[in-house]
């Protein structure tokens, strides 16, 4: 989901109180290589709890004072459009060989 921890950056506004963020790989396939997220550590699910064993909430970097703003991922739409064409392409290319 997201790669790169950074505890430091050249981009010194960036920094809050020295807070460790992440890139977005979500968004980073979607065309927006940068966006930096920074998570919070909610606690442990229970056994009988779907998915990844820690609960966290994503929030977007920086995280001022008061205010948290959660994170929602950012598309492309453009690039989507070319991805999905691309597959559709190349799936009618394979079904005309079978």
């Amino acid at each position: 989901m997201t790669s790169n921890n950074f505890t430091s950056d050249k981009d010194k506004h960036f920094d809050h109180q020295n807070q460790e963020y992440a890139l977005c790989n979500v968004c980073k396939s979607n065309g927006y290589p940068k966006e930096k997220v920074v998570y919070q550590f909610e606690g442990f699910r229970s056994e009988d709890e779907d998915g990844f064993i820690y609960k966290y909430t994503v929030f977007n970097y920086p995280v001022l004072e008061g205010r948290k703003i959660e994170h929602e991922h950012k598309y492309n739409q453009k690039l989507i459009d070319q991805l999905l064409h691309h597959a559709v392409k190349e799936r009618h290319a394979t079904e005309r060989l079978t």
